[in-house]
């Protein structure tokens, strides 16, 4: 029997404090990325300083401007992460109250403990990037969703879950390209059922409901994603950092259980890499076991099918658009993995009613907490300390025109853009950061005015210094080397200290 409103609303205000209190307790651990940098940076410009920043990389602005809006400090990191790290609470509250809804307050619990203590939703949800946010989104679209459906048997679809179908699938649209793809998956659910797909009555609710998500995924895919995916086409990340093969597909699936790629090669817990291998194999199997006794005992029950459907089809997408791109990373699949997370507990309450499947569920919580842990002390990929150098020197002239080369297929590149983003929230004047490979790009943006360049000494030595005029400025970091052409007559900036 399904649980009353009033508890429904105790499950998800239960597992929203539940989610949020693991978040909390280590928002301060992981050491700061580049992707959020980039927030800090948006957040901390004016407003259509921001909408062009985030238009230019291919990004939603909805995110940054609700963190703007809301009066967040670009500089103030960890505001940023507990406010993601609310919004994906949410989602937890919310999703663990649809499967209450209709799989019972003892699914429920399950889906709250699940999604809370798994390593990816906990890395990202407390990213200072807008994947709390798409989860919490999702989480209200799914709830619409499985409501509507299941009010089909009797043509009778409450207002509260039109609304909450058209609000999540429209908010998730706007929140990122991803989302655009899960709510186009969620629509399209209930072509899966042929009782829904001929129910002509279902299908005008749903139709209705459907207005302002397709409207808003238009809109973002018209403006945003698809301009952005025309633009880039053949650099780095499109073509080389996740292409599809074996070896991503598994480091996605380990991922999916055992969290961030650095908690596996350089796991906090005395566990090593064969130990997180076992770890994250022992997790899949296990939650594949509850996945199928979910599906099993659920086949009947037609509010699970969006949930069924996101676990499914939106990795099958991603996986045939990995043909001709790089998506085959983590963080793109957070979609699929709650949902399965979902059916996960589904399985986990049937099989917890038995003697034989008390053992099996204790052993995946047990090996839950422990991916989970491990997650929580991970600091992260450390800061390089020669980025920190670069930087300073870099920041230490205030020309306005001045642009940064960088190689990002090397090591110190992507470390130098990484801690220049980071101290450029608060530097009065900032310079453009350039990709660049070769001497003939190098010779392009020196002849344009003052530029920095940062490559390896050996790239220096090999390629660079034999073919570009003397530099004005030259400093050695190894492994780096940073190259300043500009006014003769300027001194060269240093560092205090």
């Amino acid at each position: 029997m399904p649980p009353s409103r009033q508890s429904q609303i105790l499950i998800f205000l239960s597992a929203a404090a539940f989610a949020f209190a693991v978040r909390i307790a280590s928002v301060d651990v992981r050491q700061v990325w580049l992707d959020e940098a980039l927030t800090q940076y948006a957040v901390a410009l004016d407003w259509s300083g921001l909408i062009a920043d985030r238009v230019s990389a291919g990004h939603s602005p909805f995110y940054f401007l609700i963190m703007k809006a809301i009066g967040l400090d670009g500089s103030d990191l960890r505001t940023l992460r507990i406010a993601s790290a609310a919004m994906d609470s949410l989602a937890a509250g919310g999703l663990a109250a649809t499967v209450a809804r209709y799989a019972g307050a003892r699914a429920g619990a399950f889906a709250a403990l699940f999604y809370a203590l798994n390593p990816l939703l906990l890395f990202w949800g407390q990213n200072a990037r807008p994947y709390g946010m798409l989860m919490m989104w999702l989480a209200v679209g799914i709830y619409g969703a499985a409501g509507l459906i299941s009010g089909a048997r009797q043509n009778v679809f409450a207002r509260r879950d039109s609304i909450a179908l058209s609000v999540g699938l429209g908010g998730a649209a706007a929140t990122l390209t991803g989302g655009v793809i899960a709510a186009g998956v969620l629509a399209l659910s209930p072509l899966a059922s042929l009782s829904l797909r001929t129910n002509r009555c279902f299908l005008r609710a749903w139709g209705r409901a459907l207005m302002v998500p397709a409207c808003v995924a238009l809109a973002m895919a018209a403006l945003i994603s698809l301009p952005h995916a025309g633009a880039v086409q053949g650099v780095y990340w499109t073509t080389r950092y996740a292409p599809l093969s074996g070896q991503s597909a598994a480091i996605v699936l380990t991922e999916t259980v055992v969290g961030d790629r650095s908690t596996q090669l350089q796991p906090p817990l005395p566990l090593g890499q064969g130990g997180m291998t076992a770890l994250a194999g022992l997790l899949l199997i296990l939650f594949a076991v509850c996945i199928r006794q979910a599906l099993r005992d659920r086949a009947a029950t037609p509010a699970v099918l969006p949930m069924v459907t996101l676990a499914a089809a939106y990795p099958a997408v991603l996986l045939v658009v990995s043909l001709g791109t790089s998506l085959l990373v983590g963080r793109y699949f957070l979609p699929a993995v709650a949902a399965a997370l979902m059916l996960a507990a589904m399985g986990a309450a049937v099989l917890s009613r038995r003697a034989s499947g008390r053992l099996l569920v204790a052993v995946l919580t047990a090996a839950l907490c422990t991916a989970s842990l491990n997650q929580s002390l991970s600091p992260g990929w450390p800061r390089n300390p020669v980025a920190l150098t670069l930087s300073g020197l870099i920041l230490a002239q205030l020309h306005p025109d001045t642009r940064v080369l960088i190689n990002p297929e090397d090591d110190i590149g992507p470390s130098v853009q990484t801690q220049l983003l980071i101290d450029r929230v608060t530097a009065p004047v900032f310079p453009e950061i350039v990709a660049a490979q070769g001497t003939a790009a190098a010779l392009a943006a020196i002849a344009k005015g003052p530029v920095f360049l940062v490559v390896t000494s050996r790239q220096w030595q090999d390629g660079y210094a034999p073919v570009l005029p003397e530099p004005t400025c030259l400093w050695t970091a190894e492994p780096a080397v940073l190259a300043l052409w500009t006014d003769p007559s300027a001194p060269c900036p240093t560092v205090s200290g």
